[in-house]
Protein backbone atom coordinates (compact mmCIF):
# COMPACT_ATOMS: atom_id res chain seq x y z
CA UNK A 1 0.00 0.00 0.00
CA UNK A 2 1.47 3.34 -1.02
CA UNK A 3 1.53 6.29 1.30
CA UNK A 4 -0.67 9.23 0.34
CA UNK A 5 1.20 12.27 -0.90
CA UNK A 6 0.74 15.41 1.19
CA UNK A 7 -1.39 18.08 -0.46
CA UNK A 8 0.49 21.29 -1.27
CA UNK A 9 -2.00 24.11 -0.94
CA UNK A 10 -1.36 27.15 -3.11
CA UNK A 11 -2.90 30.51 -2.27
CA UNK A 12 -5.24 30.21 -5.27
CA UNK A 13 -6.35 26.74 -4.24
CA UNK A 14 -7.01 27.93 -0.68
CA UNK A 15 -9.12 30.82 -2.00
CA UNK A 16 -11.21 28.43 -4.11
CA UNK A 17 -11.61 26.17 -1.05
CA UNK A 18 -12.79 29.14 1.04
CA UNK A 19 -15.43 30.02 -1.56
CA UNK A 20 -16.69 26.43 -1.74
CA UNK A 21 -16.59 26.10 2.06
CA UNK A 22 -18.69 29.25 2.37
CA UNK A 23 -21.26 27.89 -0.09
CA UNK A 24 -21.47 24.54 1.77
CA UNK A 25 -21.46 26.00 5.28
CA UNK A 26 -25.13 25.29 5.98
CA UNK A 27 -24.69 21.65 4.97
CA UNK A 28 -21.71 21.32 7.30
CA UNK A 29 -23.47 23.01 10.22
CA UNK A 30 -26.77 21.14 10.13
CA UNK A 31 -25.49 17.61 10.68
CA UNK A 32 -22.87 15.86 12.76
CA UNK A 33 -21.83 13.24 10.25
CA UNK A 34 -20.79 15.23 7.27
CA UNK A 35 -18.03 13.26 5.56
CA UNK A 36 -20.14 13.28 2.41
CA UNK A 37 -20.14 17.11 2.45
CA UNK A 38 -16.34 17.16 2.69
CA UNK A 39 -16.25 14.71 -0.22
CA UNK A 40 -18.55 17.01 -2.22
CA UNK A 41 -16.25 19.94 -1.48
CA UNK A 42 -13.27 17.85 -2.65
CA UNK A 43 -15.07 17.03 -5.92
CA UNK A 44 -15.99 20.67 -6.47
CA UNK A 45 -12.40 21.67 -5.78
CA UNK A 46 -11.12 19.07 -8.26
CA UNK A 47 -13.45 20.37 -10.95
CA UNK A 48 -12.34 23.99 -10.45
CA UNK A 49 -10.00 25.47 -13.04
CA UNK A 50 -7.43 26.30 -10.35
CA UNK A 51 -7.19 22.68 -9.27
CA UNK A 52 -6.55 21.39 -12.81
CA UNK A 53 -2.98 22.71 -12.59
CA UNK A 54 -2.22 20.73 -9.42
CA UNK A 55 -1.06 17.10 -9.56
CA UNK A 56 -2.19 16.01 -6.09
CA UNK A 57 -5.39 14.18 -5.27
CA UNK A 58 -7.53 15.84 -2.60
CA UNK A 59 -10.15 13.81 -0.73
CA UNK A 60 -12.70 14.58 1.98
CA UNK A 61 -10.20 14.00 4.80
CA UNK A 62 -7.79 16.52 3.28
CA UNK A 63 -10.60 19.06 3.07
CA UNK A 64 -11.69 18.43 6.66
CA UNK A 65 -8.12 18.78 7.93
CA UNK A 66 -7.53 21.96 5.95
CA UNK A 67 -10.77 23.53 7.19
CA UNK A 68 -9.88 22.56 10.78
CA UNK A 69 -6.41 24.09 10.38
CA UNK A 70 -7.82 27.28 8.86
CA UNK A 71 -10.41 27.54 11.66
CA UNK A 72 -7.73 27.04 14.31
CA UNK A 73 -5.52 29.70 12.70
CA UNK A 74 -8.48 32.10 12.50
CA UNK A 75 -9.24 31.67 16.21
CA UNK A 76 -5.57 32.10 17.08
CA UNK A 77 -5.38 35.32 15.04
CA UNK A 78 -8.62 36.59 16.58
CA UNK A 79 -7.38 35.84 20.08
CA UNK A 80 -4.14 37.69 19.33
CA UNK A 81 -6.09 40.79 18.41
CA UNK A 82 -7.06 41.28 22.04
CA UNK A 83 -10.42 42.18 23.56
CA UNK A 84 -10.49 45.67 22.09
CA UNK A 85 -9.75 44.42 18.57
CA UNK A 86 -6.65 46.62 18.59
CA UNK A 87 -4.15 45.25 16.11
CA UNK A 88 -5.73 43.82 12.97
CA UNK A 89 -4.54 40.49 11.65
CA UNK A 90 -2.19 40.54 8.68
CA UNK A 91 -3.03 36.96 7.74
CA UNK A 92 -4.17 36.85 4.12
CA UNK A 93 -7.26 34.70 4.83
CA UNK A 94 -8.45 36.42 8.01
CA UNK A 95 -11.17 38.61 6.49
CA UNK A 96 -12.57 35.83 4.29
CA UNK A 97 -12.70 33.32 7.15
CA UNK A 98 -14.13 35.99 9.44
CA UNK A 99 -16.98 36.40 6.94
CA UNK A 100 -17.54 32.64 7.17
CA UNK A 101 -17.08 32.02 10.91
CA UNK A 102 -17.44 35.42 12.54
CA UNK A 103 -21.23 35.23 12.78
CA UNK A 104 -21.32 32.08 14.90
CA UNK A 105 -21.86 32.52 18.66
CA UNK A 106 -18.66 30.70 19.61
CA UNK A 107 -16.70 33.34 17.69
CA UNK A 108 -18.65 36.30 19.08
CA UNK A 109 -17.82 36.16 22.81
CA UNK A 110 -16.76 39.79 23.00
CA UNK A 111 -19.88 40.97 21.18
CA UNK A 112 -22.08 38.83 23.44
CA UNK A 113 -20.42 40.19 26.58
CA UNK A 114 -20.80 43.74 25.29
CA UNK A 115 -24.48 43.18 24.53
CA UNK A 116 -25.09 41.66 27.96
CA UNK A 117 -23.32 44.60 29.60
CA UNK A 118 -25.48 47.05 27.64
CA UNK A 119 -28.65 45.24 28.69
CA UNK A 120 -27.48 45.17 32.32
CA UNK A 121 -26.56 48.86 32.27
CA UNK A 122 -29.87 49.84 30.66
CA UNK A 123 -31.79 47.84 33.24
CA UNK A 124 -29.95 49.64 36.05
CA UNK A 125 -30.73 53.00 34.47
CA UNK A 126 -34.39 52.05 34.09
CA UNK A 127 -34.48 50.82 37.67
CA UNK A 128 -33.08 54.15 38.92
CA UNK A 129 -35.59 56.11 36.83
CA UNK A 130 -38.49 54.03 38.16
CA UNK A 131 -37.26 54.40 41.76
CA UNK A 132 -37.18 58.18 41.36
CA UNK A 133 -40.91 58.23 40.63
CA UNK A 134 -41.95 55.86 43.42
Amino acid sequence: MSKKIRVKWSLELELVLLDIWHSKLNDLRKQKRNAHVYNEIAELLKSSSTYSNVNTNVDGNDIKNKICNLTQRYRSEKKGMGPSGGSRSTWVHFEKIHSILGTFPCNMKRKLITNLWCVYTKSLILKNIILQYL
